[in-house]
Order: C-alpha cells, then structure tokens, then sequence
C-alpha cells in the first residue's frame, strides 16, 4: 500500500513538473508582446509630437533637431523590434522542440495479444468473480480487467459478438482510453466517467469488448487515449477473426459469409447469469506502431 502510494506521488510530482515547464514558453511570449507594444508606443511618440506642434501649434518647450537624428532613432526602434522578432522565432522553435520531447517522454504504446491462454483465470489468483468468464462447453475459465459494453439495451446478447484481448502498455507514459469508434458496425462510444480506465506504463489491461452486433469480418476500432500531460492520441487497431474451416462443405461462393470461430462464456453479476460470444482471433495489431496525436 505504501509503495502505490509513492508511486502516485512520484506520478503526481513528474505532472506538476512538466506542467510547469509548458507554462514557462506561454510567460515567454506575454513577455514579447508585452515588449512589442512598448516599442510601438514608444516609436510613435515622435510622430504625435511633430503633429501637435505642426499642426495644432501644441508647444512642449522643447528644442528637437530634426535631422538625421531622427533616422538613427527609428533605425534603432527597426533594428530592437527586429531582435525581437528574432527572439520571438527562437523561442517558438525551441517550444516546438520541447513540446515534441515532452509528448515522447510521457507518450504511451501499445500492442495486443490474443491468445486465451494467456487470460486464463489460474486456481491461485485473487479475482472478483464478476472479473471471470466461465466456458460453457469445458471448466476453463477466463479473467478480464475492463469491460467496455457497445452493445444497444435492445440486441439480444445471442445476437452480439465480443472479444477478449490483452494490451500492454510498453511506452513511457500511462494511457487514459477514453471513447471508443468502430468502422464497420459504425458504432461511437463514449466512456462515461465511471467507465474510463487506465492503462498505466508497464502493465497490462485484458478488454472484454462487446458490439452491438455480429462481426462480419475485418474490423477496425479507433481507441482515444489521453497522456498525464492532457496531449490527446488515437489508436487504430484492426481485428482478423480466425475463420472456421469445413472441408465438408467444399467450395464456398466468395460472396457467402464466412464463419467464425467462437466460443460461449458467461459471467455472473449479482447472481444473473450473462452470455457473451467471444470471437477467436488470428490477428489483432494496431496499424501505426505510435499513436496519432490529435
């Protein structure tokens, strides 16, 4: 307990200092316009002067030779507001810069595994029993950590495929999944708060995903992450379900749906008992080894 706990410290240490580090290039450059108009006051101080004299016969009691004088004047405002500029162009390239390395130091990356014996739920683990799926057809049993539902209130759950993945985060920053988009079942969730979860740096999440339908081949779920520093991602992860192979059936009409490989599970929540069918997996990876930041 007392290691989490410093551990969140350290975490809640790290963000308050890089908060401040991007704060310091937003002062920077209040600081230059502040500047910027200090000069442009300042530079049209001769001009209001010769204008009250000359032209509203406004005396100051002053003795000004206007002569060549007055180039070097402006010339030195030119050549001060041209540093500026200079300074201003500096220091936004070098908080470019920073801000790149700062969302390499925190930005987080995943990749995926699919095989159920790696989410078996073992007779020594400490689960909630809510947190397992009992096989229909055999004694096995499998763990998940989150559950994310996309399932309408009226589909039935025979008529609902889901998934059961594992993610690992290997990047140098935790994950905050946040909403979830599916391209073929056009589907748009997002996590209310209660549902966010983290997946943090070094650890591992197994997702029970369910859709609100049944999969109907290749299929591609845009995840939205969020780093401790707020920089938003997303992540593209395309699914390759394992197709059944019948040789009794012989040759099948390319345009006829394939069949999928799954298996029934259920699990009890208050003492109701909940169907879902998993869908085996060949394949599942994500399309861009790093996030996208949006």
């Amino acid at each position: 307990m007392g290691s989490t706990n410093n551990q969140n410290e350290n975490d809640q240490r790290e963000i308050n200092f890089y908060q401040l580090l991007a704060k310091i290039p937003i002062l920077l450059k209040k600081l230059i316009k502040s500047f910027k108009f200090f000069f442009v006051a300042l530079s049209l101080l001769p001009v209001i002067y010769v204008i009250l004299e000359r032209f509203f016969n406004v005396h100051f009691g002053l003795s000004i030779n206007l002569g060549y004088d007055w180039l070097a004047y402006y010339g030195s405002i030119i050549a001060s507001l041209i540093t500026l500029r200079g300074i201003e162009i500096t220091l936004r390239e070098q908080n470019e810069q920073y801000k790149k390395e700062q969302i390499n130091s925190v930005r987080p990356i995943l990749n995926i595994t699919t095989d159920f014996d790696r989410m078996e739920s073992l007779g020594e683990e400490t689960i909630p029993s809510q947190r397992i799926l009992y096989m229909t057809s055999s004694d096995g049993k499998l763990k998940y950590t989150n559950f994310i539902d996309l399932k309408e209130q009226n589909t039935s759950d025979n008529d609902t495929n889901s998934i059961l993945i594992k993610i690992n985060n290997i990047g140098l920053g935790h994950a905050l999944l946040e909403e979830v988009k599916c391209t073929n079942n056009n589907c748009n969730h997002k996590l209310k708060p209660d549902e966010k979860f983290m997946i943090d740096k070094g650890t591992s999440n197994i997702l029970l995903i369910r859709f609100d339908g049944e999969l109907k081949g290749e299929e591609i779920v845009e995840f939205t992450l969020r780093d401790i520093l707020d920089n938003k991602y997303s992540y593209k992860m395309k699914l390759v379900p394992t197709v059944e192979k019948n040789e009794d059936q012989g040759k099948k009409d390319d345009e006829e749906k394939p069949t999928f490989k799954k298996i029934e599970v259920q699990r009890n929540i208050d003492g109701e008992e909940e169907l879902f069918i998993l869908v085996k997996l060949d394949n599942a990876y994500f399309e861009e080894y790093f996030p996208e930041l949006l």
